[in-house]
């Protein structure tokens, strides 16, 4: 068991954890500048949400939406990209097979 040489503690400290190229959780080597392994950190880091951001209306409106104003004009009330306007429509015609949907404008 290695004992912190600037602490003296018997586990290496997070500051002294990069000299010592090991996880300070697991004790794998990792490159000097690391303090944990990919698999350690990965733990401790929070995930982000899974909710949607975007509050999308029924695909019929969305659609009606773009024909009337436009992708940008539909992007700022939504506040989102018109290009993610376009990979949802996309996307939803993909899944129903529809060869209207696909030619929209």
């Amino acid at each position: 068991m290695m004992v912190c040489q600037n602490c003296l503690l018997c586990l290496p400290c997070p500051a002294c954890a990069r000299k010592t190229g090991k996880c300070m959780d697991c004790g794998k080597p990792i490159l000097p500048t690391s303090k944990r392994c990919k698999k350690c950190a990965g733990k401790i880091l929070p995930r982000p949400a899974q909710n949607p951001k975007i509050d999308w209306p029924d695909m019929d409106l969305l659609i009606e939406r773009v024909a009337v104003g436009g992708y940008c004009a539909v992007a700022r009330e939504l506040r989102c990209s018109d290009n993610a306007i376009r990979k949802r429509i996309r996307k939803a015609a993909a899944s129903i097979q529809d060869p209207v949907a696909t030619t929209l404008p």
